[in-house]
């Protein structure tokens, strides 16, 4: 099973950020130990960078990003989603990214974010952590 990963994710696991944090670890862990295929945008690793520097030492920050980029595959924003994400329905043009982005991913079957109205609009199916953890845990 492949997933795309939205920020507020990892964003959950990094800052300890509740209610989603026991289920962001979850996932990541099932990530660990290769019992599924995580994804992100390469936007995610910077967005995540500026938004937890403010709470996290940089130098700790960067280590942290460090091992999660070794567990999570780290897929390229490039000018091709961008322009999609142009013409996107998407409201919000980093959830438009993030869209695009999932979908240049052969295989994603869901994306993973902690704010699924953001992504009303999207042509792949969007769950929770929570929803994701308890939903799938035994298929995986």
């Amino acid at each position: 099973m492949k997933i795309f990963l939205d920020s507020n994710v990892l964003m959950d696991v990094i800052t300890q950020r509740m209610p989603q944090k026991e289920f962001s670890e979850k996932i990541i862990e099932l990530a660990a130990s290769k019992e599924l295929e995580a994804y992100c945008s390469s936007l995610s690793i910077s967005h995540i960078y500026y938004s937890a520097r403010k709470i996290i030492p940089p130098k700790q920050l960067k280590e942290i990003l460090k091992d999660l980029t070794s567990i999570v595959i780290v897929a390229p924003v490039d000018k091709f989603i961008i322009e999609k994400a142009f013409s996107s329905s998407f409201v919000d043009f980093e959830d438009a990214i993030q869209h695009e982005c999932a979908l240049a991913i052969k295989g994603i079957n869901y994306i993973v974010t902690s704010n699924r109205k953001d992504f009303k609009h999207s042509a792949i199916k969007t769950l929770n952590p929570s929803e994701f953890v308890k939903s799938h845990t035994k298929e995986i």
